[in-house]
């Protein structure tokens, strides 16, 4: 073969090389964009979760003290229920006043004439395991018969449905998540493959001159292994600049560990699919005749 000959195979592979590369790193940064929108979807459903699970049980007024300790002493027994804490009639004002502004406060204080109109309630916090298996029907159950209690406010009443919404999404995500994991590992294994079909007459005259399956698999293995991770590298540095670029003009943060999970879990896959990807192909070709080469 002459010098110009080797040359141009030489640029070939490498071409080869790069093309595979950059479609392995195409498909993790999309995966991981994919990755990090669901991941802050889950991030937002949890602190949703979190204002769903307290409730507030709001108090007749002029309630004895003696059946507002009897229904604290209720509320606090129930296995459900992780805390109960108790708020005064003036620090419910206070709060209330709070939300509004300093002139808008001193017009309310003036047309209420001392009058406070706000009850006192105990706010609970029901445990979130109870909370995603049963919702709030038992604890509503609970104090509809009540009569120390005036009524019970929560975020589902602000949004109705909620409930069912948040089971639909927390079994949707991870649903959506497998199906685009198996994509990712559809084209990666073509794009791995295609690069192979070009060496496979290579691995037809190694066979020949006596060479092993793993003496003839191990520069693919290297070679894919190394493919992966330069493409995870690729799609990290990408989807962090698009990421930065997006919460910088959004206002929004991605807490640190769910960032490191994200791409570490890129890595993890470009190096695991890149090791596979080549396993498969390359063993695609051994043992094949000329006739099923060509």
């Amino acid at each position: 073969m002459s010098q110009l000959e080797n040359k141009f195979w030489r640029q070939r592979r490498r071409s080869n090389y790069m093309l595979t590369t950059l479609g392995i790193a195409l498909v993790l940064f999309m995966l991981g964009m994919l990755g990090a929108i669901m991941l802050k979807g889950y991030d937002v459903m949890t602190n949703v979760e979190k204002e769903y699970r307290v409730i507030k049980v709001l108090l007749n007024d002029y309630l004895a003290e003696q059946l507002k300790d009897e229904l604290a002493q209720k509320l606090d027994s129930l296995p459900y229920v992780d805390e109960v804490s108790y708020v005064s009639k003036e620090e419910a004002a206070d709060q209330g006043l709070l939300k509004l502004s300093e002139d808008a406060s001193d017009i309310v204080l003036e047309s209420l004439k001392g009058v406070n109109p706000f009850l006192a309630y105990f706010e609970l916090k029901i445990n979130l395991l109870h909370l995603r298996q049963h919702g709030l029907s038992q604890i509503k159950e609970f104090l509809k018969d009540e009569k120390a209690v005036s009524r019970v406010e929560n975020v589902q009443d602000v949004i109705p449905g909620l409930d069912q919404n948040l089971k639909v999404l927390r079994w949707l995500g991870p649903a959506i998540m497998l199906i685009l994991a198996l994509l990712g590992i559809f084209l990666i294994y073509t794009t791995i493959r295609l690069s192979i079909f070009a060496q496979r007459m290579n691995i037809r005259t190694m066979e020949l001159i006596g060479a092993s399956r793993g003496f003839i698999r191990r520069p693919f293995l290297w070679r894919g292994i190394l493919q992966g991770l330069l493409g995870a590298v690729i799609a990290t540095g990408g989807v962090t600049s698009l990421l930065y670029l997006f919460f910088v003009q959004s206002g929004e943060s991605l807490a640190m560990p769910i960032l490191i999970v994200l791409l570490g879990g890129i890595v993890l896959f470009g190096l695991v699919m890149g090791f596979l990807g080549s396993y498969r192909a390359v063993n695609k070709y051994l043992n094949r005749n000329l006739d099923e080469l060509l």
